[in-house]
């Protein structure tokens, strides 16, 4: 990378006090956002801020002090001339003589600003009360009057001008040492950064790179394409606030993956750049695939789990209960068991209540329905035992054409139905839930809302709450996404979306 670029320069310049629209401004910045030069302080300047300084001359300087001398000699002449008698009748010549004061006050205002044309107007005018008080009523005196008065104004206006301009030269030099230190930690921010960061122009070509850049894209950046460089769409340059995620071969290595930012950034002289950042996901994106597929092997280990319990279930305690209900229906059908009738019957009752639950235990654990009839013939049956259950309504709608989306999918989104009914049941006492099912092309979509007491979605995701973790995890493994949206009083909706083709939600 040249480290004296000027399409670096670019980020950090300013333009007639403007900061870069690349960065952000500095604190203490001498420029205020109406425009106007400000002081230290930063409040902008102003006739009291100038006023100010007048107040307080420069008396270390040595010229300075010359400059009161020469207004001590001047005054001398002038009052020796009018003791002399020699300018008596002669106004014109006393106000010239007069008019010499505004050569030191002039100079004093070019050199020190009000700072100094202050000070010295006053002492030429105190200099000046003794030739008042010599001629209180010459004709001479009124004309020189005039002429002390306009001189001290002369000294005051130029003074004051100077003054502002040389507060403004200091503030701009502040404003320029502050800009080299801004740029100076901008371009070692630029080089030390581990991130590749490059710098494209409008027509998408780069025109910077720092050294990370140069160590994963190669050599020879500069010039090249940056879309087809990176494998990024043209209308991501030039927009910039993108996003996404792409895959690099660094130096002939194993692919690593980046997720690249895009953002624009303002020139020195306002054209635009994009800054494009990458940052190396390989890593993060290896974890979460082996975190996806622990998760998804335990999933599949507890579904065959339920299915063994099911199965088991089935086979021998359903069997068997039913076998007992059997027999003691024959057993009360027995000659002189007519008084065994009520317990006997009342016994059956019992086992055939057990069974049932059972049953009901076993379907839940797995739901041989999904496999044969789909998804929302086995939903429409959940309903019905939630209904039977707990006295909630539940309205199932199907929305789009109905069709089977693979036995993966249609498990994973009961799971979440099941968890979503029995806690708008059990836990939010809801009164009313209604189901939707959406099927589109490449999307499917599940909604579950409930009238219930609702909770603060904030506080959702802890620990605590097994059961909303483990639907967001369910949606994600089958690559979806899930949303909650719930108040306290106002019920709750989930929302779950899942893509058909493989493409995102």
């Amino acid at each position: 990378m040249n480290p004296a670029s000027p399409h670096l320069d670019a980020l950090v310049a300013s333009d007639g006090g403007r900061t870069s629209p690349g960065l952000p401004a500095q604190p203490g910045s001498p420029v205020h956002p109406s425009g106007a030069v400000s002081l230290d302080s930063g409040q902008p300047l102003g006739f009291s801020k100038v006023l100010k300084r007048a107040l307080h001359p420069p008396l270390g300087d040595r010229r300075f002090w010359l400059v009161q001398a020469m207004v001590l000699v001047l005054t001398a002449i002038h009052l020796s001339v009018d003791l002399s008698g020699l300018v008596e009748g002669q106004p014109a010549i006393s106000a010239l003589l007069v008019a010499t004061l505004m050569i030191p006050m002039v100079y004093a205002a070019l050199h020190y600003g009000l700072h100094g044309s202050a000070a010295t107007a006053v002492w030429a005018t105190v200099l000046w009360l003794p030739d008042m008080a010599l001629r209180p009523a010459s004709r001479e005196l009124s004309v020189e009057l005039v002429v002390l008065l306009l001189s001290d104004s002369v000294a005051l206006f130029v003074g004051h001008r100077i003054e502002r301009e040389m507060l403004i030269s200091a503030q701009v030099r502040a404003a320029e040492r502050e800009q080299r230190a801004t740029e100076a930690r901008y371009r070692q921010l630029f080089v030390a950064i581990r991130a590749p960061i490059l710098l494209v122009d409008t027509a998408g070509r780069i025109v910077e790179a720092n050294p990370a850049a140069w160590a994963v894209l190669g050599g020879g950046l500069i010039g090249r394409p940056a879309g087809t460089l990176l494998g990024i769409a043209p209308g991501a340059l030039e927009e910039g606030g993108s996003s996404g995620r792409i895959t690099l071969r660094p130096g002939g290595e194993p692919p690593r993956e980046f997720r690249y930012i895009t953002s624009r950034v303002g020139g020195y002289s306002g054209e635009p750049f994009v800054q494009i950042l990458l940052q190396d996901v390989t890593a993060e994106l290896r974890q979460w695939k082996d975190a996806s597929a622990f998760a998804r092997a335990l999933l599949r280990a507890q579904e065959e789990e339920r299915e063994r319990l099911s199965r088991e279930l089935h086979d021998d305690p359903v069997q068997v209960l039913a076998h007992l209900a059997g027999r003691l229906e024959l057993l009360a059908e027995q000659p002189g068991a007519e008084s065994l009738q009520a317990p006997i019957g009342e016994a059956r009752y019992e086992a055939i209540g057990v069974l049932r639950s059972l049953r009901q235990i076993a379907q839940g654990l797995r739901p041989h329905a999904l496999e044969h009839l789909g998804l929302v013939a086995t939903l429409r049956s959940l309903a019905s035992e939630a209904e039977g259950a707990s006295g909630c309504q539940v309205e199932l709608r199907v929305t789009g054409r109905e069709h089977r989306v693979g036995d993966e999918i249609e498990l994973g989104l009961f799971r979440v139905v099941q968890e979503a009914l029995a806690n708008a049941t059990r836990h939010g006492k809801a009164g009313h839930v209604r189901l939707e099912v959406i099927f589109e092309e490449m999307l499917m979509e599940l909604r579950v809302q409930d009238d219930g007491t609702g909770f603060d979605v904030s506080a959702a995701w802890g620990p605590e709450h097994l059961g909303l973790r483990g639907m967001r995890e369910r949606a994600s493994l089958l690559g979806g996404r899930l949303s909650l949206e719930s108040h306290e009083g106002e019920g709750t909706l989930l929302v779950v979306k899942v893509p058909l083709g493989g493409g995102p939600p």
